[in-house]
């Protein structure tokens, strides 16, 4: 039991520390880069109308179910990655959050470190961590869904900087508002 849970902590420790958050990396994927779709490709419209991809060659912890992408719909171009995960229960969802919120806190200690935990609502679950440097910010939380719960471990532009302005600048651009 004891090598299975020290061989999981490496593993995740040495998966997330291949990419950079300080360099706006994650998954493999880069904020800011452009991500090639192809027929294969699979992805559907988020609520503020980008696109969220499921990234089929990303490179993610053994934990890790998935890794979306949020990118403009013409260019492609990623504002957000998502590490996400679905779990049976609340509380595996929450252990989950408490160990990617350490990891993180860990390999980022130079990084501010905003208020949290910040409750989700009616469902359950927390904003866990919310870390921030320069213009990126990594956000950590897990809250219940219909079928249990989902964890979320995102990498996306800090709301304020002025890449994430430009993003969504960019995003109402590809979609032809005004």
């Amino acid at each position: 039991m004891f090598r299975s849970v020290f061989f999981i902590v490496i593993l995740l420790g040495s998966t997330i520390a291949q990419a950079d958050a300080n360099r706006g990396e994650l998954g493999g994927f880069r904020l800011g880069d452009a991500y090639a779709l192809d027929d294969d490709s699979a992805w559907t419209t988020a609520a503020d109308r980008s696109l969220k991809i499921a990234a089929t060659a990303a490179t993610k912890p053994a934990d890790i179910d998935m890794v979306y992408l949020y990118a403009t719909p013409a260019s492609h171009t990623i504002g957000k990655i998502v590490y996400h995960s679905d779990f049976d229960s609340l509380g595996e969802a929450e252990q989950a959050a408490e160990k990617y919120r350490a990891q993180l806190e860990s390999d980022y200690p130079d990084w501010e470190r905003l208020r949290a935990p910040i409750p989700m609502g009616k469902a359950g679950g927390a904003m866990v961590s919310r870390l921030r440097n320069g213009p990126h910010a990594l956000i950590v939380f897990y809250r219940g869904t219909a079928d249990g719960a989902e964890l979320a471990v995102e990498l996306e532009y800090e709301s304020a900087s002025p890449e994430r302005k430009a993003w969504k600048q960019q995003l109402k651009q590809e979609l032809g508002a005004p």
